[in-house]
């Protein structure tokens, strides 16, 4: 089977962290046996939910395509403003054919920001 995420590992996306109230951005290159793979035609979208508990969606997003193999995802501030702790992530794609794959789950920790004494 072709591994379409950049790391070579299937299913297993890199630890990603940040603080929650901020937009954020992932992107996913995709390759093909080592080389880039061309996603035109390909659509995506982005699953959040809490660490352990896959069937507790809380995001669902559509993401974008930038050059010839790469998706992104653009998490917005509003999403994750009164979110912290440990969640799980995925990636579905869809090839031209129709064909869903689930290319990959990783966690993302969000972390609380600290408020300002002057807002």
């Amino acid at each position: 089977m072709d591994n379409y995420y950049s790391n070579n590992t299937y299913n297993n996306f890199e630890d990603i962290s940040f603080i929650g109230g901020t937009d954020f951005v992932i992107k996913f290159p995709f390759y093909s046996n080592g080389a880039e793979h061309n996603i035109t035609g390909f659509s995506a979208k982005w699953f959040l939910a809490p660490y352990g508990q896959p069937d507790v969606r809380i995001a669902e997003l559509d993401c974008e395509s930038i050059e010839d193999n790469t998706f992104y995802v653009t998490i917005p501030e509003s999403l994750t403003l009164f979110l912290s702790g440990g969640y799980i992530h995925q990636l579905r794609i869809v090839n031209p054919e129709g064909r869903t794959i689930r290319v990959g789950q990783g966690n993302i920790f969000i972390r609380q920001a600290i408020p300002s004494l002057y807002d």
